[in-house]
């Protein structure tokens, strides 16, 4: 297990030898986000065709693609202290021990079973499926006197 700044995280100041599959992002007692990677992390927030924060060359968050990609730049230069947790399977499974919802790394839906369960029980505020949904507004700015079809221009009768 890893734990570091998302500043340490962002900037890669941490060894990431692709065994970290698990992430959870906390921001002191707020469990903000809990999500997995088939390969490297690092890449999934960053680099992926999906990465939750797209950066500009010199590495400044410019934008988020997710929700907490967008609660993270926000919440700028604060969200850079939040706590980033890193995980292997192995050891995801030895800290869970009997509540564990599978017994090894080797079971093949482990890592999905593994996010659905921390999902469940610790219930970030960022993570819409298996949790039910908890405020966000302290974390994200939703103008909500706007739809969708406004900023687009969009008439949707005549």
């Amino acid at each position: 297990m890893k734990s570091l700044t998302f500043k340490e995280f962002m900037d890669g100041k941490y060894v990431d030898d692709d065994d970290y599959a698990i992430y959870i992002v906390k921001n002191n007692a707020d469990v903000l986000y809990v999500g997995i990677s088939r390969d490297n992390i690092y890449n999934r927030w960053f680099t992926a065709e999906h990465s939750h924060i797209v950066r500009t060359a010199n590495g400044t968050a410019i934008r988020g693609n997710s929700a907490i990609g967008q609660a993270i730049v926000e919440n700028l230069p604060k969200s850079l202290e939040w706590t980033v947790i890193l995980l292997t399977e192995a050891e995801c499974i030895e800290r869970l021990g009997d509540r564990s919802p599978c017994k090894s790394e080797y079971d093949n839906n482990a890592l999905t079973k593994l996010e659905r369960y921390l999902i469940s029980k610790l219930q970030p505020l960022f993570n819409a499926t298996h949790n039910t949904q908890q405020p966000i507004g302290n974390y994200i700015n939703q103008d909500l006197t706007t739809a969708p079809c406004d900023v687009l221009g969009l008439r949707l009768y005549q």
